[in-house]
């Protein structure tokens, strides 16, 4: 199935194949994810979210980058948004997989390696998430930080069916690899499993 979006309080654009959206808010009910920020640097993901199940029965895939900021910076996805089911929480046994790769960037470097500090949660039924949904840490040592391009000033997401709309963002050589799968409970809550843990690249490591 797959991803869809609406970033809090941020930047968001999400292109679907007949026309272009711009979302600046999530769903109330909807199914969500959120990516925190713990470390001290911007952490970016590239997403790709293959054969994504939409709620008409057509079959995408979709591409993803998402830039959060540092100490504490958040952006939240809107799944149900990009499934079609608007308002609605997702249905029970929904499966997302997000195959992703991360990195660390500054607005100044060199700097000193960095560590990858993430926590991942999903949940549907509230704005908010409430303390029933779980938090999941993602976090990865001693990783080489990157010059943050200028045109990158707020947390932003962007999720296309077009690879060629993310060129003009970030390196595209982010270090750490994971792939995640993401299931709705009948109760809207949101497990996370972990296929691939985070791990370094090492054709991408070799390129710093």
């Amino acid at each position: 199935m797959a991803i869809v979006a609406g970033v809090a309080l941020s930047s968001f654009m999400f292109k679907a194949s007949d026309s272009g959206l711009n979302v600046t808010d999530v769903s109330v009910k909807g199914t969500k994810l959120s990516i925190h920020n713990n470390g001290t640097t911007w952490a970016v993901l590239d997403l790709i979210i293959e054969n994504a199940t939409l709620k008409n029965g057509s079959v995408e895939t979709f591409y993803g980058e998402v830039w959060i900021k540092p100490v504490n910076g958040t952006a939240t996805i809107d799944l149900s948004k990009l499934l079609g089911y608007g308002n609605e929480k997702l249905p029970a046994g929904t499966t997302i997989r997000i195959i992703s790769w991360k990195g660390l960037y500054n607005a100044s470097t060199p700097i000193p390696n960095q560590d990858l500090k993430l926590e991942f949660q999903g949940w549907s039924n509230n704005l908010d998430p409430t303390s029933e949904d779980t938090i999941y840490n993602v976090s990865f040592r001693n990783i080489s930080v990157m010059q943050l391009p200028a045109n990158i000033t707020d947390n932003k997401a962007i999720i296309t069916n077009n690879w060629e709309d993310l060129v003009d963002l970030g390196t595209g050589a982010e270090p750490i690899y994971e792939e995640e799968v993401l299931t709705v409970n009948a109760d809207g809550t949101v497990t996370i499993t972990f296929v691939q843990p985070p791990t370094l690249c090492e054709l991408m490591a070799n390129l710093f």
